[in-house]
């Protein structure tokens, strides 16, 4: 396999197919898998109600958050207490907006945060596994008929009872992980308490039995996920560019990491240097798109407080003070932010879509060259051990 011409060719795929330049940004939202090393979070004590909203001198109502006090009932005029001791006289219409809100104002927010956020899981699965079936399919028809698929055509190949597959695939392959550490983790358990009961040597013994194996545990499970990445990508373009079920495609995965270690593993390289490359790359990518992102967020602003207004508007007579702000800010905010980050989001789906096509083309490849090698060899006369009589 020519590595080269897979790597240019993936690249041209990329830059002349902009039909699939929304899937590319759909992948990039819903799918991408930049590795990201984040902070470590700094472990403080719980702090439950910590925020204080004091509606009268016999209501206040306490909420998680940092130190804030929100004082209704002052004498003076309401009182806003930030975490550092300083004191805040608050707006009067400010005030009676927040002294207006009811329980049951804050059980609608909280219900439309669970709907969005249900939402958002439910929507963005079925667009990441429908987005990465359009991409597959929609190159491999290019590649085999010359002709590039619209837009529409890709989503209908996306649209498929083989995206539906691949998230089948990857449930199989969690649970397989998941069951792994299931299996193991009582071995540590039980080893940890019956050494507990031998007392101080016991206590020793077993910190002395438990690092080696570890240790080994440690490494077989880097091993399985080595082996889990590298047929991971082979088992979805089984999936879905040859339509083939759920274990199938795991087994021609595996099939095909066996017989063309050399060229997946080539691949699989390029495709882990892409995704660590990216991370730093990414954050030089976006100071060069700072004048487009401004006017981004202008437009974001907009669309933003568009929508706000509008759910507002329409929750107004349902909830009280404030609470049709909150019910529009909770649903305008993310239509503000993917409108600010849509130039990023373009540049991201182009890496996703190189990515994928990287992993395609490298599996068409290897096909055709299996392919083309079977046909190559002679028929073999059947000898009579396989039924053939002389």
């Amino acid at each position: 396999m020519s590595t080269t011409r897979v790597l240019r060719r993936s690249w041209q795929i990329v830059w002349q197919y902009r039909a699939l330049w929304v899937l590319g940004m759909a992948l990039a939202l819903f799918a991408g898998n930049t590795i990201y090393m984040g902070s470590r979070p700094e472990q403080r004590p719980p702090q439950p109600h910590n925020v204080y909203v004091i509606l009268s001198n016999h209501q206040t109502v306490g909420v998680p958050g940092q130190g804030l006090r929100i004082d209704l009932s002052a004498p003076g005029g309401a009182r806003l207490t930030l975490p550092d001791g300083t004191d805040e006289q608050i707006d009067p219409l400010l005030a009676d907006l927040v002294r207006q809100v009811r329980v049951s104002d804050l059980l609608a927010v909280a219900i439309e945060i669970a709907v969005l956020l249900l939402l958002w899981a439910l929507f963005g699965s079925v667009a990441r596994y429908v987005a990465q079936t359009a991409a597959m399919r929609a190159v491999d028809e290019a590649e085999t008929t010359g002709r590039q698929p619209t837009l529409r055509e890709a989503l209908r190949l996306g649209w498929s009872v083989r995206a539906a597959r691949l998230f089948l695939i990857d449930l199989v392959v969690v649970l397989i992980l998941v069951g792994s550490v299931v299996t193991f983790l009582p071995m540590l358990i039980g080893w940890a308490m019956t050494v507990s009961l031998l007392g101080p040597g016991g206590v020793l013994l077993g910190v002395l039995g438990v690092l080696p194996l570890l240790g080994i545990t440690g490494f077989a499970f880097m091993c399985l996920a080595l082996l889990v990445s590298l047929v991971m990508q082979p088992a979805r373009r089984a999936c879905a560019l040859d339509g083939l079920g759920v274990l199938a495609s795991i087994r021609a995965g595996f099939a095909m990491l066996r017989r063309n270690f050399r060229d997946v593993g080539i691949t699989w390289v390029i495709w882990i240097a892409i995704r660590i490359l990216w991370a730093p790359l990414g954050l030089i990518v976006a100071l060069v798109l700072a004048p487009a992102v401004l006017a981004a967020l202008l437009a974001g602003v907009a669309a933003g407080g568009v929508v706000t207004a509008l759910v507002a508007a329409s929750s107004g007579p349902f909830v009280h003070g404030i609470t049709p702000w909150i019910l529009g800010g909770l649903v305008g905010l993310p239509v503000f932010v993917l409108v600010t980050i849509l130039p990023l989001l373009l540049v991201s789906g182009w890496v996703e879509l190189y990515k994928s096509n990287l992993w395609t083309l490298t599996y068409r490849e290897l096909r055709g060259m299996e392919s083309t090698l079977e046909a190559a060899q002679p028929n073999r006369p059947l000898n009579p051990a396989q039924g053939v009589a002389d």
